[in-house]
């Protein structure tokens, strides 16, 4: 690395001004959390680990908007590893952040990773479905093509954790030579080998208070929602529902860059 790249200190100037994305209905905080994320990830320069952000002072000022504005996306920022924060004193840039000079994102399996729980018995049962128009154009299926859809039901004791369902092409399972008489070989290849295949992924995370899918179970309710396309190139080659016990799960994104997440 050059050493004009490892830098102290980011000037406030590096950050984009005014914030942008500012919409009806998006906190203000959010704002300033993809305003500094995109300096830190996406900016001209490759920041080492452990420069300086500016004081929180310095960035309201910059913003117009208040310390606890700047605060609350710093405290974001933590969670997600873009930055480390010591009582006291400035926020860094985190080691983890710099993981995106190497072009790569972190795609991980949220059932095991982010369980406060135990998880100490699964159940699994899928099937061949028919293509919808939506789902079958995502997956770039041709007619004729099998599509599977699949469950896995996560166990901690007598609570039901999780459940995850799958829709994939039996296409792909046939080519990665998974072996389907097995569950689990057929769960490692859900919860393992598809993070490890997937170049990215477009996911989305929400709150849900009621079940239309007749075929789960009946988890507590309200529940995290994940969804995630995983994609190997331009191709999506499977689409994944996690249904978390609110209870159980406490989300944290590690975020890191990607060409093609750039270019969504």
């Amino acid at each position: 690395m050059n050493n004009d790249k490892k830098r102290s200190k980011i000037p406030v100037t590096a950050f984009s001004h005014p914030l942008l994305q500012i919409e009806p209905g998006k906190s203000l905080y959010l704002c300033v959390y993809d305003a500094i994320y995109s300096t830190v990830l996406h900016g001209e320069q490759n920041w080492a680990a452990g420069t300086s952000l500016p004081s929180e002072q310095d960035l309201a000022e910059y913003w117009d908007v208040s310390k606890g504005t700047v605060r609350e996306a710093l405290y974001h920022l933590l969670e997600d590893g873009v930055i480390q924060k010591s009582q006291g004193k400035r926020a860094v840039v985190s080691q983890r952040a710099n993981l995106q000079n190497f072009n790569y994102q972190a795609l991980v399996n949220p059932i095991h990773t982010f369980c406060s729980l135990e998880i100490d018995r699964t159940e699994i049962e899928f099937h061949c479905v028919s293509l919808s128009d939506w789902l079958s154009g995502k997956l770039q299926l041709s007619e004729g093509s099998v599509l599977v859809k699949g469950c896995v039901q996560y166990y901690s004791g007598k609570i039901n954790c999780a459940t995850t369902v799958f829709f994939t092409p039996f296409s792909l399972l046939e080519k990665e030579a998974v072996k389907v008489t097995s569950e689990v070989a057929l769960i490692n290849f859900i919860e393992h080998r598809v993070y490890e295949k997937a170049e990215y992924a477009q996911s989305s995370i929400c709150l849900i208070d009621e079940m239309e899918d007749n075929e789960l179970p009946k988890l507590k309710l309200p529940l995290m929602l994940v969804e995630e396309f995983l994609y190997e190139e331009s191709a999506c080659f499977m689409f994944l529902r996690h249904y978390l016990n609110k209870d159980s799960y406490r989300i944290q994104t590690i975020r890191k860059g990607s060409d093609h997440i750039a270019n969504q």
